[in-house]
C-alpha cells in the first residue's frame, strides 16, 4: 500500500486536528509472475488456401483456487487458476472463418499469509505468439503476466488534516521488471469490451456422463413392441415398469430404479441444461427437411423433419450440431437425417422442450434429450440415443445403436501425429 501526502494550500498543511481510524486493504505480500503455455490449439474448418491467421485474446480471468499452510510460519502456498479465451481468425481468398479455445493454467505461489489475510490475483497482460496451422488445427503459445496478492482489511490510525479534492488518477504503464512486455499485449484485460463473433465459435461436446452408455433412458416407463434391438444399456428411473423385453433385445445392462439409472438421469439433466443454454443459436424454421446445415447451434419452436435433413461436418470429425426445440420434435415417415463431410452421430444432440416422435421407418441420427417422452414408431432406426428425463420411451420394432466419440487429441498429440 502506498500513501501520498499532498498540500492543499500554498501555506502548507495545517496541524492535525484529530486522529482518524479508517478501514483499508493492507497488502501483506505480492509478487508478479510471467508464465508461458507453450501450446494452445483449436480445430477449424475453412475452405480454400489460407492467406492469413491472427489471434485475439477475448478475456482473461484469474481466481483463487485453494491454499495450504507452508512449512514456515505465516506463509501459505496458494494456487490460482488463470483462464484465457482466445479467438483465431482464419482468412482465405473467399471467406473468413473463426474458431476459439479456452486455456486454463494453474499457478502456485508462496505468499505471506497471517491469520485474516485472503489471497487474490489479477492478470496484468497477456499475449500470443504467431499462430501456425497443421492440417485442420491452429496452434499458438500464450504468455501471461499475473499479480498475486495476500491482503487483509485493517484499521489504520492516521492524523486528520481535513479534506481536499483528490487529484485525478494518472495513467501509466505498470513498472514490470521482467524486461520488455511481449508483443500484442492487451493491457489491462479487466474490461476488453470485445464482442466475440459467437456464431462462428466452434462448440465443445455436450458431456453426457454416465448417460452416454444408455441407448434408452426414461423417467416413468419403457414399453416395447416387436423385435427391437438396443445396442447399449437400457435404464429407467424413478419409474419401475419396463415391458417388452423380450421380444426386445438389450445388448448391455438393464437398470431399473437403481443407482446406475438414477445417476444417468442426473447426468442427463446436466447435459440437457447444457445444450439448452448454448449460445448463440441460429434460428431455423419448423421443417428442417431439405436443408443442408453446417456445424453450430440451431433453435426453433416445434421442429420437424420431412424428407432429408443433411448435416455437413465440412471435413471436421469433431464438428458439433446442437438443436434446441422449445416444444416438440416430430419426424415424418421415411424421413432421414443424413451425415456427410465427416459428421458423426456422436456429435449431434437434440434438446427437446417437451416430447419427440420418430415417424415410421424414419432414419435418425443423434442423441435426443427430451424433457418429457420419446416415441419411436414402427421400424424407425436411431444411430444415437433416446433419453427422456421425466416421461416414457415407447418403442416398436426399432434398432437403436449407441455410438461413442473418441476424446479429442491434445495439442501435443496432434503435433506428434501431424507429420
Amino acid at each position: 500500500m502506498t500513501m501520498t501526502v499532498r498540500t492543499c494550500s500554498p501555506g502548507g498543511s495545517a496541524p492535525p486536528s484529530e486522529i482518524d481510524c479508517i478501514l483499508v486493504d493492507k497488502v501483506y505480500d505480492s509478487c508478479i509472475q510471467t508464465t508461458t503455455i507453450p501450446l494452445v490449439c483449436a480445430d477449424f474448418v475453412c475452405p480454400g488456401p489460407i492467406t492469413s491467421i491472427s489471434t485475439n485474446i477475448v478475456s482473461t480471468t484469474c481466481s483463487f483456487y485453494s491454499s495450504v499452510p507452508s512449512a514456515s510460519p505465516n506463509l501459505v502456498s496458494a494456487t490460482f487458476l488463470v483462464t484465457t479465451a482466445i479467438e483465431f481468425t482464419i482468412v482465405t481468398p473467399t471467406t473468413t472463418c473463426y474458431t476459439a479455445t479456452t486455456a486454463t493454467m494453474p499457478q502456485t505461489v508462496t505468499l505471506a499469509g497471517p491469520v485474516g489475510t485472503v489471497q487474490s490475483c489479477s492478470v496484468l497482460n497477456a499475449s500470443t505468439a504467431s499462430p501456425f496451422v497443421i492440417g485442420q488445427t491452429v496452434f499458438t503459445s500464450l504468455t501471461l503476466c499475473a499479480a498475486f496478492l495476500s491482503t487483509a482489511v485493517v484499521n489504520l490510525l492516521v492524523p486528520s488534516y481535513g479534506f481536499c479534492a483528490p487529484p485525478s488518477c494518472p495513467v501509466a504503464q505498470l513498472p514490470l521488471s521482467m524486461g520488455d512486455p511481449p508483443q500484442n499485449v492487451v493491457q489491462p484485460l479487466l474490461d476488453l469490451g470485445t464482442v466475440v463473433r459467437q456464431a462462428s465459435i466452434a462448440q465443445g461436446p455436450v458431456l453426457l456422463g454416465t448417460a452416454a452408455s444408455f441407448g434408452v433412458l426414461a423417467g416413468s416407463t419403457v414399453t416395447n413392441t416387436g423385435p427391437s434391438v438396443i445396442s447399449g444399456n437400457l435404464g429407467l428411473s424413478p419409474g419401475t415398469a419396463v415391458t417388452g423385453f423380450p421380444p426386445g433385445i438389450v445388448t448391455g445392462t438393464i437398470d431399473i430404479a437403481d443407482t446406475a439409472a438414477a445417476t444417468a438421469q442426473a447426468d442427463l439433466t446436466a447435459a440437457y441444461n447444457n445444450a439448452a443454454s448454448r449460445t448463440p443459436s441460429i434460428p431455423v424454421t419448423a421443417n428442417l427437411g431439405g436443408q443442408i446445415l453446417g456445424p453450430g447451434v440451431y433453435s426453433g419452436g416445434a421442429l420437424a423433419i420431412t424428407g432429408t435433413l443433411t448435416l455437413d461436418g465440412q471435413g471436421n470429425p469433431n464438428a458439433m450440431f446442437v438443436f434446441q426445440a422449445a416444444s416438440t420434435l416430430i419426424t415424418s415417415s421415411a424421413s432421414v437425417v443424413s451425415l456427410v463431410g465427416g459428421a458423426n452421430a456422436c456429435n449431434v444432440f437434440w434438446q427437446v422442450g417437451s416430447s419427440a416422435t420418430l415417424g415410421t421407418a424414419s432414419v435418425f441420427a443423434g442423441t435426443i434429450m427430451a424433457l418429457t417422452s420419446i416415441t419411436a414408431d414402427t421400424g424407425a432406426t436411431v444411430t444415437g440415443r433416446l433419453l427422456a428425463r421425466n416421461g416414457a420411451v415407447t418403442l416398436d420394432s426399432n434398432i437403436i445403436t449407441v455410438v461413442a466419440c473418441a476424446p479429442p487429441a491434445s495439442c501435443a498429440a496432434q503435433l506428434s501425429t501431424a507429420g
